[in-house]
């Protein structure tokens, strides 16, 4: 008899629309991108008015689910009461902080789990320096997990991939070069011959990164803060938000893919429609084990889930007493990966904008 390990994933919600996704009524939004015309006007009247109520709500958390990924796993996760735009306010990060930390503690001694995920409330190394605030918390005992290193394994394979479609042995540009997935990515590829245009305004912090290179791979990385200097690349990776829109598709070649994991993704469904020629494709995202079963699953199709969370599952599984917070440690990427996919994680099926 194989003893359960448990683990829960922290999450947010990301548009107002995502509350309806509490009620049955709303099931079948599971299936779909985007809101539909006909629920625009609760959209106004009840998901933005409930999206400010939040901000200010003295509740901290709710536990939307829970499920089995297999014989050995199961899970729960919990929603902080945030919203994405709640995020734009840097003066509201210390109540969001609050509100990890209590649903971290709720998770550790109530639901009597292993390992805490965090996944996107690591992105802004403000609110949670990686991983790194919460697991210095009094009262935190267990590991705290990012799960960047099982998205960058996932975005990597899925970049490798496309690049045999549209490359052209032309250079690669990734721009969010400096995050922990897009270093991780960096650090990866550029042994294995890949060359990448890496747009930051950060110098120092891509020198440090190229840095981190052997020396006879360091002229893989290529600093460009412009982006007419990507004009000879097929294959572009957005791990920012910024630039967006038509600032930066006006950049993208014809006929080119753009491999996307940053949430929010800089190019919508409007910036796309109007370049049909232009292959998008959203990163970080895999299939869940056929084990498993769930009845809840945020703005996903079943069996889809996010890599991060992958992450924190197969950490559970093989019971890793450390954390994996800060930097990937790129020394284990392939490690995570492969013995996420041992769990049954693969490659999801291409979507793009969760669609």
């Amino acid at each position: 008899m194989h003893q359960t390990r448990k683990f829960v994933f922290i999450a947010h919600y990301v548009e107002p629309w995502n509350w309806l996704l509490n009620f049955k009524l709303f099931a079948f939004l599971h299936k779909r991108s985007g809101l539909p015309f006909f629920l625009i006007p609760i959209y106004y009247l009840i998901c933005i008015p409930v999206s400010v109520f939040f901000f200010f709500r003295k509740e901290p958390f709710k536990v939307v689910d829970s499920y089995r990924v297999n014989e050995k796993v199961y899970g729960y996760t919990i929603l902080i009461n945030n919203f994405g735009w709640h995020f734009l306010f840097k003066s509201h990060y210390e109540c969001i902080r609050q509100r990890i930390l209590a649903a971290a503690l709720f998770a550790q001694n109530q639901l009597n789990v292993d390992v805490v995920g965090l996944g996107a409330l690591t992105k802004d190394e403000t609110l949670t320096q990686g991983g790194k605030w919460l697991q210095a918390q009094n009262g935190i005992r267990i590991p705290i997990v990012h799960g960047d290193t099982c998205t960058a394994w996932f975005v990597i394979k899925r970049l490798e991939e496309i690049y045999v479609e549209h490359g052209r042995e032309r250079p690669i540009a990734l721009i969010g070069p400096t995050s922990k997935i897009g270093r991780a990515i960096l650090l990866h590829l550029a042994t294995r011959g890949y060359v990448f245009k890496a747009y930051t305004n950060s110098r120092k912090r891509f020198l440090e990164i190229q840095q981190e290179l052997p020396e006879s791979y360091r002229a893989n990385l290529v600093h460009v803060t412009n982006l007419e200097d990507a004009l000879d690349c097929r294959v572009w990776v957005t791990g920012k938000n910024k630039p967006s829109g038509e600032t930066l598709i006006k950049f993208v070649p014809k006929g080119s893919a753009v491999l996307n994991f940053s949430v929010p993704d800089p190019l919508d469904v409007k910036n796309l429609s109007a370049r049909k020629d232009i292959c998008h494709v959203d990163g970080g995202l895999v299939s869940m084990p056929e084990t498993s079963e769930m009845s809840y699953m945020m703005r996903l199709k079943w069996p889809l889930t996010y890599a991060c969370a992958a992450g924190t599952m197969t950490h559970a599984q093989h019971g890793w007493n450390a954390s994996e917070v800060g930097e990937v440690q790129t020394d284990r990427l392939e490690e995570v990966g492969l013995e996420c996919e041992k769990m049954g994680f693969r490659l999801a099926p291409r979507t793009s904008h969760l669609a």
